[in-house]
């Protein structure tokens, strides 16, 4: 039997008597204000972090986090330095680790050849070619099935996203930037499928740069990226099929020889498209501008797909050469005319109408509420200060969208320290994970992992742990993204896995990851979690005695199998757990540290 189903019971009793929030209008203590300003700011405090505050001052200290380019990061750069994918462009990265998804090997198979002008591409031998990734015969789902895990196993790479986040969330002392990516990636969400190459270029690319800037360039950078055009199936979104098929016919006559061949191919992918999708310009009002209650109609929908339609990707350069799916506007997709989204009218003019679009909506009011709330919400309490809020919102319309100036009204309002918001934000999976590891002062390395046992996320076993809790890295399938409350995380079946992850990593369990106990069992205490008392470390280490009396035969790698009683057999002992490591596992499963 495993230390971490030994050890279970003992915390469901701990959490017979929950934290209660502080009364209203009480003040927090220095120390208090120390530690709140580290867990919400950031995934939680590692050993040195409070003496460090508390030198510089709580208020300097939510200073510097808002400008991380001041802050040297020279361990976490270090330690990313490994990772050779995060240098690259989407192009470099589907050129290093072609083929990851079944989505984007039918995107590449159905995208339109066609270059941001009126007229259609020279034909692909005019110039010099790119190599293009070969394309598989892939007959049916098994076939799928048994290609993407050929090649997930020969193309490491595809990891490094998640092996990054991990590291920039444990080791970057830029936390605030950290939480913003996190917090951003769930509000403009797409399904990442492990980290591929279309996702790891959306972060890197799209979300990171923008995370403490313009919310108008924010929008922009996800708007025109081909995985978020793929995911909400802009990319094939268009102006009627019969419109496209007579813009092809007037095409037509005017092509011959080898431009007939493009033509053609562009009739294919026209036979592809179904009119116009209304799937982006839905959640780009509902999920990433205005809300759901900011005021637009199904009519206004309707009206931005409209000016959206052209917005697609192509692996063709504007040269002639083939490169790799990215953005490009179509004249032949887009629908055109005049558009009345929100009661402004839209001049017919091409790719200039998307663009007008997302910068009315990033300067909305509603706008302003909606992402102050969200911000709120991350930040303050699971039902944000409305007086928070609308500080928040001011900031955001006076400074033209300034993310760092809306947080910076967020983060050093009077209310953001009172003690009625005290540790009762309930921990989301891989913030309890990643605030669990800072705590004990945790060494992770990455070995090499048979792939069962990676569970789709590759990092050493902690994406397993943040996938049974319900969070697994860029898996999140619906365009809302993660939610940011505790009633999507609290349930007794995710509180033991919890339990069991405290307990594992402090016992050693998790291969890659070495805790620093001493050091956890000092800050533990510092930071006021609870301590076992004698009689209960004497309760446990006797449950653990009395289990690994009864030893069992191991099963290689874990798995069933049939037991040949014609060969000896290997017997499983229990570790030998230190009263140490029972305190610290003590303390992080307790529920004061699932708070922040």
């Amino acid at each position: 039997m495993r230390l971490t189903s030994v050890l279970t019971v003992v915390f469901f009793l701990i959490w017979m008597a929950p934290v209660t929030p502080a009364a209203e209008g009480k003040q927090l203590s220095e120390e208090q204000k120390i530690v709140h300003v580290l867990n919400r700011l950031g995934y939680g405090p590692r050993p040195g972090d409070i003496e460090k505050v508390r030198k510089m001052g709580v208020r300097a200290y939510i200073d510097q986090q808002l400008h991380p380019e001041r802050i040297p990061d020279v361990l976490a750069a270090r330690r990313l330095s490994e990772f050779k994918s995060l240098k690259l462009n989407g192009a470099e990265l589907e050129t290093a680790y072609p083929v990851v998804s079944t989505e984007g090997l039918r995107a590449r198979g159905n995208a339109v050849r066609m270059e941001p002008t009126e007229k259609p591409l020279p034909p692909p031998g005019s110039k010099a070619v790119a190599p293009t990734p070969v394309q598989p015969n892939l007959k049916n789902d098994e076939d799928e099935r048994l290609f993407r895990q050929k090649t997930r196993m020969e193309k490491p790479g595809e990891y490094e996203l998640v092996k990054a986040r991990l590291v920039r969330a444990v080791y970057s002392e830029r936390q605030l930037l950290e939480m913003m990516v996190d917090f951003w990636f769930n509000h403009f969400n797409i399904f990442g499928r492990n980290g591929e190459a279309g996702g790891q270029d959306y972060e890197e690319h799209a979300i990171r740069p923008h995370a403490l800037g313009k919310f108008e360039d924010l929008l922009k950078a996800t708007a025109q990226h081909p995985a978020m055009l793929m995911y909400l199936d802009n990319w094939r979104s268009s102006a009627p099929v019969e419109v496209l098929q007579q813009r092809l016919g007037v095409l037509n006559p005017s092509l011959s020889g080898p431009e007939r061949r493009v033509w053609r191919q562009m009739a294919v992918s026209v036979r592809e498209m179904k009119g116009l999708n209304e799937n982006y310009g839905r959640e780009l009002m509902e999920l990433h501008t205005l809300g759901v209650e900011g005021g637009y109609t199904q009519q206004d929908v309707i009206q931005v797909a409209k000016c959206f339609t052209g917005w697609t990707v192509s692996e063709w350069n504007g040269d002639g050469t083939r490169s790799y799916d990215h953005f490009v506007f179509s004249p032949l997709l887009h629908e055109t005319g005049d558009k009345v989204v929100l009661g402004k009218t839209i001049k017919s003019g091409g790719m200039d109408e998307g663009m007008q679009v997302l910068k009315m909506l990033a300067h909305h009011p509603s706008t302003a509420r909606y992402v102050s709330t969200k911000l709120v919400r991350r930040f303050v309490a699971d039902n944000p200060p409305a007086e928070i809020v609308d500080a928040g919102r001011d900031a955001f319309l006076k400074s033209g969208g300034d993310i760092r100036q809306t947080l910076a009204a967020i983060l050093t309002h009077p209310s953001f320290f009172a003690a009625q918001y005290h540790q009762i934000k309930f921990k989301k999976p891989v913030e309890l994970v990643w605030s669990a590891l800072r705590a004990v002062d945790a060494e992770v390395s990455f070995p090499p992992m048979p792939r069962r046992r990676m569970m789709g996320q590759g990092a050493t076993g902690l994406g397993a742990y943040m996938a049974e809790m319900g969070e697994a890295l860029y898996q999140r399938r619906t365009p809302d993204g993660y939610p940011d409350h505790a009633a999507a995380w609290l349930n007794s079946n995710a509180l033991l896995k919890r339990m069991e992850f405290a307990n594992a990593v402090t016992a050693g369990e998790i291969p890659g990851v070495q805790p620093n106990l001493a050091s956890a069992r000092q800050l533990l205490r510092g930071i006021g979690m609870p301590q076992p008392s004698a009689e209960q470390l004497n309760q446990m280490t006797a449950r653990i005695a009395q289990t690994g009396a009864a030893k069992k035969p191991a099963q290689p790698g874990g798995e069933s199998m049939m037991m040949d009683s014609s060969k000896p057999q290997k017997m499983e002992t229990e570790k030998k757990v230190s009263p140490e490591a029972l305190t610290v596992a003590f303390a992080l499963g307790s529920p004061q540290f699932q708070k922040r």
